[in-house]
């Protein structure tokens, strides 16, 4: 009698346990089915593939293995994971939050990201000049450790509201953050999914209509919060090592070489401050705070800056370019209610 009362639950547990795995599998077939759809609809038979896909029972996680995107060395990007949650994709909203784990990137594939090293060459190196990825040649490595990716996107036509999140971990060199949302996006999610139909049949034949939608959608938007950040993780130390060991102009009879370089490097910050502070105070006064933070990133005095926006007063978002054409930008940004700070 007891052997029987402990085979009924035990049995009820392998039942349940098929029962699960089954949805799974079942589960994982559906979501490599709706995958295989997206690839073809999307003309990317030729650039994606993967090793295996499997999925929650209900589908609220899908993890994708063995990706592989691209041409191969000419610019090809693998991921050694790849994970969707948080996913809706209804007719009104869609959400999804992708993770990357295991990123290679090939240097074909990373030539449009070589500007990134920038900030790395202010005062002038040179290293610019190179071909490749700016950040890593600029810090004095040639190559790129696996680092990961988190990308988040919620277009919410009902709340008329869109909001993001961008995180990239680069061993070695750095990790890079930035959240929005804005308010007031008329049918941005509807805009989306009709140029992805659109994709299906003839591409060129959309554009005009891109063009016009997500001119409407954004038409009376409103940006309402903005965090970037940036932290060093040996890029900015490094590079700035290697900026007085092979920038700076010796002279063979003033001394020590180690003190002639110290000396060029503070001056060099000195005079970048300087020059910094000139240009802000003349047109975004309210960011004048974040010369000096660079500067002490530069000198190693704090681990990365970051960039908070939060309006006091609305910003269409179509305003925001003055900021970058030349117009009346000073405006903007006062209503913008910018604040810099160090991390």
């Amino acid at each position: 009698m007891i052997q029987k009362k402990l085979l009924v639950p035990a049995a009820a547990v392998v039942i349940l346990a098929a029962g699960y795995f089954g949805l799974c599998a079942y589960a994982s077939k559906q979501a490599e089915k709706r995958l295989d759809d997206f690839v073809y609809d999307n003309h990317l038979n030729d650039s994606l593939s993967w090793a295996s896909v499997s999925s929650s029972p209900f589908g609220g996680k899908v993890v994708i293995k063995g990706v592989e995107f691209g041409n191969g060395k000419s610019g090809g990007v693998h991921a050694d994971t790849v994970t969707l949650t948080d996913l809706i994709n209804s007719d009104s909203r869609s959400r999804v939050r992708l993770e990357a784990a295991g990123i290679q990137a090939s240097d074909g594939s990373l030539q449009s990201l070589k500007n990134l090293g920038a900030m790395a060459s202010m005062m002038g190196a040179g290293f610019m000049g190179m071909n490749g990825f700016g950040p890593l040649l600029s810090s004095g490595r040639n190559q790129l450790k696996p680092f990961d990716l988190t990308l988040f996107l919620d277009l919410d036509d009902d709340a008329t509201r869109a909001t993001g999140e961008t995180f990239v971990d680069m061993p070695d060199l750095f990790t890079f953050s930035a959240s929005y949302r804005m308010d007031n996006v008329k049918d941005l999610h509807r805009t989306v999914n009709d140029l992805q139909r659109g994709s299906r049949t003839d591409a060129y034949a959309v554009l005009g209509g891109a063009a016009q939608g997500l001119q409407g959608a954004f038409a009376r938007a409103e940006l309402s919060e903005l965090k970037v950040s940036f932290q060093d993780k040996g890029m900015v130390k490094r590079s700035a090592l290697l900026q007085q060991r092979y920038a700076t102009p010796l002279d063979p009879l003033a001394g020590s070489a180690d003190k002639q370089r110290q000396a060029w490097f503070e001056t060099s910050l000195d005079n970048w401050q300087k020059n910094c502070e000139s240009g802000m105070r003349q047109n975004a006064p309210m960011l004048s705070d974040g010369c000096e933070l660079m500067v002490k990133l530069f000198k190693g005095k704090n681990d990365g800056i970051q960039l908070s926006i939060d309006p006091k007063d609305p910003v269409r978002v179509m305003d925001l370019m003055s900021v970058f054409g030349g117009g009346n930008s000073r405006r903007v940004l006062e209503r913008l209610n910018p604040e810099v700070s160090s991390l």
